[in-house]
């Protein structure tokens, strides 16, 4: 699999593609191994982290219990960006200070949604 981008490569003078793709040499991944400006993009994004509903149950004619909280939470539902990778907050560069920004291989944030009851007795 390849990006889309792969369709538009350089194959010859008089076919030039998008100008930007360069085209695929035989055991060639020089274009993947280089960093340069066909791989900086804008990675603004707006995002919603995390939403909690709850309600606290009355509890005060049980004398057995002190509290009932239901809740149920929801994380990392929605990002806004129209960065192309996978997480426009990924960070490949470890412990090097000089490649911050750099994504290759990070994985995308998960969503996740829990749902449960807090019982003080």
């Amino acid at each position: 699999n390849v990006e889309k981008s792969m369709a538009n490569v350089w194959r010859s003078p008089s076919n030039p593609g998008d100008g930007k793709t360069p085209r695929t040499l035989v055991n060639s991944t020089e274009l993947y191994r280089l960093a340069n400006s066909n791989w900086v993009f804008d990675a603004d994004y707006i995002t919603i982290r995390n939403i909690t509903l709850g309600y606290t149950l009355p509890v005060n004619r049980i004398k057995y219990l002190r509290s009932v909280r239901l809740y149920a939470a929801a994380n990392n539902m929605w990002v806004i960006t129209k960065y192309p990778g996978q997480n426009p907050e990924g960070n490949d560069a470890r412990s090097n200070s000089l490649a911050f920004g750099i994504d290759n291989g990070n994985f995308p944030v998960p969503r996740s949604v829990q749902v449960g009851a807090n019982i003080n007795f």
